[in-house]
């Protein structure tokens, strides 16, 4: 499992927001699906910071909504989902400002895709949090479908999962003002496991240095408008 943020110094107004698009139309059911699914949330005895994961999504008008989860539950027959000898338990909590509108967990099960919420929705920012209790790991994948268009799932803090030998779009940032930024990934077991490059908005390719076990690298970023990408990959030699 690899993490990665991005830092800004707090005097500068800055906004960061990746875009999910690329993995919303995903549809396979096979057993190797679970080494494709984007998302990852540790578990809290694994000790990452922070603890849980985030994504979230804006309605600038009441519309219908279906929100849907590809492997919330443990599949420990697909990649991916990981135990270490605890009990585990995945908890999906769906919330806007006023309170929790569902909040479920999960354990032990075949994976298959769960109509999360389906209904009206206000104008509104909806956050949808997943928490791993235990020892181990869950992959999944988010659908999010709207009458109104062009309504992206978006997140702050989210751990990615890397699977390939070649270069994948972990996520895309966008840079709003030319602020002084940075880019930390963390855990990323060293350069012997994983090799990571960013795609800058002028089209340059920036190469990435990577974090040892359960250490950070901070890596500045130029003062650029625009979006970034981040594009990862295994190495022949990667163990874990």
């Amino acid at each position: 499992m690899k993490q990665l943020s991005a830092i800004c110094r707090q005097f500068l107004i800055f906004s960061f927001l990746f875009s999910l698009f690329s993995f919303l139309s995903l549809a396979q059911t096979t057993q190797d699906l679970g080494a494709k699914l984007p998302f990852v949330t540790a578990g809290t005895s694994l000790g990452w910071m922070p603890s849980g994961d985030e994504v979230e999504f804006t309605l600038p008008d009441k519309a219908w909504v279906k929100l849907s989860i590809y492997s919330p539950t443990f599949d420990l027959l697909e990649l991916g989902d990981e135990s270490y000898g605890e009990n585990l338990e995945s908890t999906f909590r769906f919330s806007d400002d006023a309170g929790v509108i569902r909040e479920e967990a999960f354990q032990l099960a075949a994976s298959n895709w769960v109509t999360f919420y389906e209904g009206p929705l206000d104008a509104n920012r909806y956050v949808l949090r997943s928490d791993v209790m235990g020892k181990g790991k869950n992959v999944y994948l988010l659908k999010l479908e709207s009458s109104l268009p062009d309504i992206p799932l978006q997140g702050y803090s989210t751990t990615v999962n890397v699977s390939s030998f070649d270069y994948q779009d972990a996520f895309t940032f966008e840079l709003h003002q030319n602020a002084m930024c940075s880019l930390e990934l963390y855990d990323g077991d060293g350069a012997t496991e994983l090799e990571g490059q960013l795609l800058q908005p002028t089209g340059f390719i920036q190469p990435m240095t990577v974090s040892e076990d359960l250490s950070s690298i901070i890596q500045a970023l130029p003062r650029l408008q625009g979006i970034y990408t981040v594009q990862l990959r295994l190495t022949h030699g990667a163990y874990q």
